[in-house]
């Protein structure tokens, strides 16, 4: 069943966003802790992406409450799938169905609530991307939010070691 997201409602609790698919991709921006995320996050809001950010400091989305964290559910994929790099199918049905389904409800709920409270009338901006989201972790759960949440898009920032080695000493 697909919706176009865009089109006006006569009430916003009218929306069921889970039954949604976005027709433009969906903006996430993934890397290690001091890969330089943020700086990708502040370049796309400047080009008129729309940016989620719950933390104001960090740019990062939060990841489900229920969950609590993006650590809980990396930790859990990799029990499953002992590697970083993994298809959907290397994991149980059970943890499968059980993300997928956290990801969704949380990722529409969130963005629900952020159309409202940023009184965006449609996410869809000319840049061609739904929304934008930055969590470095994500990068881990790719497949499991390509399923969630539809199409996506992700940036994967990688930062020079000798950079970092620098901002250390």
């Amino acid at each position: 069943k697909v919706h176009n997201i865009y089109a006006q409602s006569s009430s916003e609790s009218d929306l069921y966003y889970e039954d949604y698919i976005p027709t433009t991709p969906t903006l996430l921006i993934g890397g290690t802790d001091g890969s330089g995320t943020r700086a990708i996050a502040k370049t796309m809001k400047s080009l008129g992406v729309v940016m989620k950010l719950d933390d104001p400091h960090t740019l990062d989305v939060h990841a489900p409450v229920r969950c609590k964290g993006w650590t809980q559910l990396v930790q859990r994929v990799l029990q499953e799938t002992h590697s970083a790099h993994y298809h959907l199918e290397d994991l149980s049905n059970t943890t499968k169905t059980r993300l997928i389904s956290v990801l969704r409800h949380s990722f529409w709920k969130s963005v629900k609530q952020f159309r409202l409270t940023k009184r965006q009338p449609s996410l869809n901006s000319s840049t061609g991307v739904f929304v934008g989201l930055k969590a470095p972790a994500m990068m881990l759960l790719l497949p499991l939010l390509q399923q969630a949440i539809g199409p996506i898009q992700f940036i994967h920032v990688v930062r020079d070691g000798r950079d970092i080695a620098m901002c250390v000493l």
